[in-house]
């Protein structure tokens, strides 16, 4: 899929996962083995959850629940500061 662009569906139709596919697709020609890898572990993980959902319809929230989900993924999670 990631290959041939004319083979993507129609972008109302792409589910979670292949938009996951696709970012993996590139991942891995463009970063470190063990970057592909770790981002393959997480996203494998998202997927389970959410992969046949549709993509238009994420939210944060699903990426924060499943967040929640793993409380040791410390290492996962972005934090901004907030100034006062």
């Amino acid at each position: 899929m990631a290959s041939d662009p004319t083979s993507l569906p129609k972008a109302a139709r792409i589910v979670v996962a292949q938009v996951c596919e696709l970012f993996l697709a590139y991942a891995e020609r463009h970063n470190e083995l063990t970057t592909f890898e770790w981002y393959r572990y997480f996203l494998q993980s998202f997927c389970d959850i959410h992969g046949r959902m549709l993509a238009k319809e994420l939210k944060p929230i699903h990426v924060t629940l499943w967040l929640d989900r793993h409380p040791g993924w410390k290492g996962g999670r972005r934090k901004r500061s907030h100034r006062g």
